[in-house]
């Protein structure tokens, strides 16, 4: 890319800076849930990305709507706008400003043009390749005014302005573009190009803003303008699927690349209001071996409104490539779901393959209680309670409070780095786990290091500890969730290190 936006430079400034530009597309990035958005942009903060030079560099994103996460606040675009309302309250620091970045830009616009007229005269200095031992070098102290490149012979440590002989018949060549000279030029012009474009972001944000001062515009209109500004500025949008047809992003330019995740947990209508603001391509990522979109309506599920666009697609023909990799359990963990629910198909990836993965924790709880191992089930003789059309199961409910202290006990940094997931499959026992963990533990304790949710509320969540409670203890084995073993899968999949099972095993064996 690098190469490219060089190459151009040379013929037109105006077309390398574009193709600067084109070389981050905008994405939008969309999820069924304000959970699982959070999740990736976390994920993104946590891990980065990798450019083609296998360098590790932070995106620039905005997450549209209220996140969860105090974290993730910090890229809302409502804080973003505020900011920058709230550092451009005062018109005559906003003036210094603009005329500040104006001068920076005519600066980095000079020094873009001098650079160009080095890589432009290393690139046409030798009608042909040069050989071995010869490298084009340039003077700066003396190019402006000479505007010429000279020839350094490495075998003979000597330097001439005469274009050396073009290589021997077979012998390895050496284009000018490749010189090291002639790349770190480039490099420059890359670093000005991108500080070319961030400055004329924070000119064109306080333009908008002294715009609005200036004709006395409306606030709301002020702050939708500079909404709409930011949005088309990063390259990385993230957003629900039910906000992604909002106004503030009907207002903006089409994305190059629209991904949906949790893609077959989401009603079509909901995926087509996020594919409608692309352009180029469509990304959806899902698994149909875990839970659909939830909707509360019979008729709704006999008419496929719960069926995702993802699902009819591949039902339709629609090529569809497996990720056949997974890299968040530990091996006990994953043995179960990747040969009970993918045939075998899924693989461990190399990262949870390695000793060392999750190893502190375990050394840790090993050496307190070596009964416990990364997949532990704790079979317990208990009673189910009905509350309505959903269950509860006090002894249970008992058990992860008291696993959990016990954890946090043996473990105390390890459990407190990260939330511990406390998850079960119905809505009554979350509220009776949510009651029992806040008496035991006081509220902020609870809230800060445990999480309590429903499985199909924890869906494309994970942790590093998971307790499930499993509920269901009827003499009569009923297996109630179980028999839906998308819901199981979802339930048995979130853990990357320990996953402890709370059952009743006679009446969850099927």
């Amino acid at each position: 890319e690098v190469r490219r936006i060089a190459a151009e430079y040379k013929g037109n400034r105006q077309n390398a800076l574009q193709m600067a530009r084109r070389a981050k597309p905008r994405l939008l990035v969309c999820a069924p849930s304000n959970a699982a958005v959070d999740n990736i942009i976390l994920k993104i903060m946590q891990d980065g990305f990798i450019d083609g030079q296998g360098q590790r560099y932070n995106p620039s994103m905005i997450r549209v709507g209220v996140g969860q996460s105090a974290a993730v606040r910090a890229v809302a675009l409502e804080t973003k706008v505020e900011t920058i309302l709230g550092e451009n309250l005062d018109v005559g620091r906003l003036d210094n400003s603009i005329a500040g970045y104006r001068s920076e830009l005519a600066r980095i616009t000079k020094d873009m043009h001098n650079l160009r007229e080095r890589v432009h005269a290393m690139a046409s200095a030798s009608p042909w390749p040069l050989s071995r031992d010869w490298e084009i070098r340039i003077d700066d102290e003396t190019f402006d005014e000479t505007k010429r490149v000279y020839f350094v012979n490495h075998k003979d440590k000597s330097t001439t302005y005469e274009v050396p002989p073009p290589p021997e018949p077979g012998e390895t060549q050496f284009p000018a573009t490749s010189m090291p000279e002639y790349r770190a030029y480039v490099s420059r012009i890359v670093k000005l190009v991108e500080s070319y474009f961030s400055i004329k972001t924070h000119l064109e944000r306080c333009t908008v803003v002294k715009s609005g001062h200036d004709q006395g515009a409306n606030p709301f209109e002020v702050r939708n303008n500079l909404e709409t500004h930011v949005l088309n500025d990063v390259h990385l949008v993230m957003t629900t699927l039910g906000t992604a047809g909002n106004r503030t992003l009907e207002s903006t330019d089409k994305f190059e690349v629209v991904v949906v995740d949790e893609a077959a947990q989401s009603v079509e209508p909901a995926t087509l209001a996020a594919l409608q603001l692309g352009s180029r391509h469509s990304v959806l990522v899902g698994d149909p071996q875990q839970l659909p979109a939830t909707i509360f309506n019979v008729s709704g599920r006999n008419s496929k409104y719960d069926r995702s666009l993802f699902q009819r697609l591949e039902e339709a023909g629609q090529p569809v490539y497996m990720l056949n990799e997974q890299y968040r359990m530990h091996p006990d963990i994953s043995h179960f779901p990747r040969h009970i629910f993918y045939g075998g198909s899924l693989l461990d990836g190399p990262n949870v393959l390695k000793e060392d993965y999750g190893s502190t924790l375990r050394a840790v709880l090993n050496c307190a209680v070596p009964r416990f191992k990364p997949f532990t089930i704790l079979d317990l003789d208990s009673a189910e309670e009905r509350g309505g059309t959903s269950l509860s199961n006090k002894q249970e409910a008992q058990l992860a409070v008291f696993l959990y202290q016990k954890l946090s006990e043996y473990a105390r940094d390890l459990c407190t780095s990260e939330k511990v997931a406390v998850i079960t499959p119905y809505a009554q026992q979350v509220g009776l786990l949510r009651r029992m963990f806040e008496n035991a533990l006081g509220r902020d304790v609870y809230e800060k290091y445990v999480e309590i949710n429903s499985v199909d509320a924890f869906q494309g969540r994970e942790a590093n500890i998971v307790i499930f409670s499993a509920v269901r203890a009827a003499g009569s084995k009923g297996i109630g969730f179980l028999s839906d073993v998308r819901r199981m899968n979802v339930a048995l999949t979130r853990a990357k290190y320990f996953l402890f099972v709370l059952a009743r095993c006679d009446s969850i064996v099927v």
